[in-house]
């Protein structure tokens, strides 16, 4: 990484242990970019925030000349604590077949030969916990909405990046619309709310990434081989009449296109919240 300055450039290393540092560098306020190779995509920065790594960051050094810092591959953790017992009941399906599903692993098959009920289209991750467990903001970011719908009661977290996360079937909010929210802090606690029981008629958290307020992607990187057919993304602001789940919306095949990358902060391992 670099530090760029009014008049000086010096690069930031890190030692054995992850400590980043600079050397001749003047103390206070300094605007950062980084340079890396496209691996690492986000900057985990001091205040618990983050940043894209092509955007400039605005950071303050301190007498020791150090900064408490990361770089990550995607932004999210798990929306689970370390203590929480849990499974993967289905993941976010790449098939617009409502019959079928293919997940980033590859793994593909029926929709009604699930274990838990019949999904059609499957625009998130779902995971099976036991009702009342606490669920962790997956980054930093803001309480953009708490509400109730046929599905259940949800809450969406807008994050610094134009997009969004939403646990859906929660039991109940322990944070209220527009509070300011810290990587791995309990927003709700999971449970099995929602009028369609065949979605909801066991307790899980429906978990749910959003682009630009309507896409709703996988934060998972595929790892089978994208097919135009399976290049696309379902629009969450309309529900389909004819299968009750979102459309889905076709893409163009890209290497830059916004269902490749992954945005789990370790590449299709997600961890858990740090504290």
């Amino acid at each position: 990484m670099e530090i760029l300055g009014s008049g000086y450039r010096a690069t930031i290393n890190a030692d054995s242990d992850g400590v980043y540092w600079a050397r001749e560098i003047p103390i206070g306020a300094k605007y950062m970019l980084v340079f890396d190779d496209q691996q690492f995509r986000y900057l985990a920065l001091p205040n618990g925030d983050f940043v894209r790594t092509e955007d400039y960051s605005f950071v303050i050094s301190s007498d020791e000349r150090s900064l408490d810092l990361g770089l990550m591959e995607g932004f999210l953790t798990l929306p689970a604590r370390p203590s929480a017992h849990f499974d993967i009941d289905r993941f976010y399906d790449h098939d617009p077949d409502p019959q079928k599903y293919l997940w980033w692993n590859g793994v593909a098959g029926y929709d009604k030969e699930l274990r838990r009920g019949y999904a059609p289209n499957h625009p998130g991750i779902d995971y099976y916990m036991a009702e009342g467990n606490p669920l962790p903001s997956p980054a930093p970011g803001t309480v953009d909405s708490v509400g109730e719908d046929e599905g259940g009661k949800y809450i969406f977290i807008r994050h610094t990046n134009d997009l969004k996360t939403s646990c859906g079937h929660i039991s109940s909010a322990v944070v209220k619309e527009g509070d300011l929210i810290a990587r791995g802090q309990i927003i709700a606690l999971s449970g099995k709310s929602g009028k369609n029981t065949e979605l909801a008629n066991y307790p899980h958290n429906h978990f749910q990434l959003i682009y630009h307020g309507h896409c709703a992607i996988d934060p998972y990187s595929p790892e089978f081989t994208l097919t135009q057919q399976n290049c696309g993304y379902y629009d969450a602001s309309r529900t389909d009449p004819a299968t009750g789940s979102f459309p889905w919306i076709p893409l163009a095949i890209s290497d830059e296109s916004l269902v490749m990358p992954n945005y789990w902060t370790k590449k299709n391992d997600p961890q858990y919240a740090l504290g």
